[in-house]
C-alpha cells in the first residue's frame, strides 16, 4: 500500500493487545504517533505496523 491517502493502522502489541487507528491521510508523522499512543497504552514499544485498507476486526481503537 503506497498511497498517502486513507488507511487504518493497525499493530499486535507486546501486552497481548491489537491497537488501530484510522487516518484520513497517511503519512509518517500520524504513524510516529501511532506508536506512541501505543507505548502510552500498553507499555511496549511498537515494533511493526501494519496499513489495511478497511476496519481492523479487532483491537482498541485509537485517536490519532
Amino acid at each position: 500500500m503506497g498511497s498517502h491517502g486513507k488507511c487504518w493502522l493497525f499493530t499486535n502489541g507486546d501486552d497481548g493487545n491489537c491497537y488501530w487507528c484510522y487516518c484520513n491521510k497517511y503519512s509518517d508523522d500520524m504513524e510516529k504517533e501511532f506508536k506512541r499512543q501505543v507505548y502510552s497504552r500498553s507499555g511496549y514499544a511498537c515494533r511493526k505496523v501494519h496499513r489495511y485498507d478497511h476496519t481492523p476486526d479487532r483491537g482498541y481503537e485509537l485517536f490519532v
